[in-house]
C-alpha cells in the first residue's frame, strides 16, 4: 500500500503543478479602448517574443439589434509582458460589441468579448 500512496501523492503534485502553470503561459487581451481614431487593444505576453495576428470583428449596437460594422486583421509582434496595438478605424458614436482574436501560427490562442461606447 505504501507503494500505492507514493503513485497517487506524485500524481496530485503533478497535477497541481500543471494546473498552477497553466494559466501563466497563455496570451490574454485586456482593456480595448477607442482614442485617436482607432482601438487600443493591450494583449499580456508571459511567454517569448512572437508573430502574431490580432483580429477584430466590430458589431455596432442598435437597440436589440446587432450589425457586423468590420472585420480587421493585423500583424503584430508581441514582446514578453504587456502590449499595446493600435488598430486604425474611424468609429461614429454608439455602442459597439468587439470579438479581438490572438492568432499564433494559424491556431487561434485567445478570444475574448469586449464592450465599448464611442
Amino acid at each position: 500500500m505504501s507503494g500505492d500512496y507514493k503513485i497517487v501523492t506524485t500524481g496530485i503534485v503533478l497535477l497541481a503543478f500543471f494546473l498552477f502553470f497553466c494559466g501563466c503561459v497563455s496570451m490574454n487581451v485586456g482593456e480595448v479602448s477607442y482614442s485617436d481614431g482607432g482601438l487600443f487593444v493591450t494583449i499580456n505576453n508571459p511567454g517569448q517574443s512572437a508573430d502574431a495576428f490580432v483580429q477584430v470583428t466590430l458589431y455596432q449596437e442598435t437597440g436589440l439589434m446587432q450589425r457586423e460594422n468590420n472585420i480587421t486583421m493585423i500583424p503584430v509582434n508581441l514582446k514578453t509582458g504587456e502590449n499595446r496595438i493600435f488598430i486604425p478605424g474611424n468609429l461614429k458614436s454608439g455602442a459597439y460589441k468587439l470579438y479581438v482574436y490572438i492568432i499564433l501560427n494559424g491556431d487561434r490562442q485567445t478570444a475574448v468579448i469586449r464592450d465599448i461606447v464611442v
